[in-house]
């Protein structure tokens, strides 16, 4: 477990955004979603079973997502797809995503944002 993890409400809006992202690459099993958050953030966002698998069942309600069962490692799994509606809604919350970052950035460190959007 890293000291640097992240979580709680500030993680909460964004989780379905992560994951969505993640599926974006290729079809994943629960356990395989978990490990891809966590390394690619390097151990900060550390979801467990709790936190991943209730969103990933709303995302299959939603239509976001289809999960089909199949044999990986010798063990039946659902692995998780995303549908057409899926890469529409991860295109369009990345594109969220980056204007808010972008606004909180220009808000924590305007030093910073001055010569990208002359910011005062």
């Amino acid at each position: 477990m890293s000291d640097k993890r992240i979580g709680g409400d500030l993680v909460k809006g964004h989780i379905a955004t992560m994951v969505l992202a993640v599926l974006a690459t290729k079809p994943r099993h629960g356990y395989d979603i978990m490990r891809a958050l966590s390394s690619r953030s390097r151990g900060v966002f550390d979801l467990g079973q709790g936190t991943v698998y209730p969103l990933l069942y709303t995302l299959e309600e939603q239509g976001f997502i289809k999960s089909a069962a199949e044999i990986v490692d010798g063990r039946r799994r659902k692995v998780y797809s995303l549908t057409a509606s899926g890469r529409r809604s991860s295109a369009q919350r990345k594109h969220t995503w980056q204007a808010f970052q972008s606004a909180v950035n220009s808000v924590l460190a305007p030093e910073m944002m001055e010569g990208l959007f002359n910011v005062q």
